[in-house]
């Protein structure tokens, strides 16, 4: 099986970069003791202090999905949603090399 990279880009609204910021933050232990985590990691865009991109790295797919699936992941987005400017963009990346 193919490992599998995500690219999961989340824009806060003005006013809520701290509050995003924070729960983003809360993402990182949990997942990173999930099952088939490679790897997990919060970024901020350097031009945009509203963007963050996690950057994480999946066994397979049934470890993301596990991941994606889990209550964690469900009950953060909720708290994220209102706080952020348009729905995150996830982009899912197939290595390569």
């Amino acid at each position: 099986m193919t490992a599998l990279i995500i690219v999961a880009r989340f824009v806060a609204r003005d006013g809520n970069t701290q509050e995003v910021e924070a729960l983003l933050r809360g993402f990182v232990e949990p997942s990173r003791g999930e099952d088939g985590c490679l790897f997990y990691d919060l970024h901020r865009e350097v031009h945009d202090s509203n963007a963050f991109v996690i950057l994480d790295g999946w066994r397979d797919r049934t470890a993301f999905d596990g991941h994606a699936g889990s209550a964690h992941v469900a009950k953060t987005l909720a708290q994220l949603e209102p706080l952020l400017a348009a729905a995150p963009v996830i982009t899912e990346l197939e290595r390569l090399s």
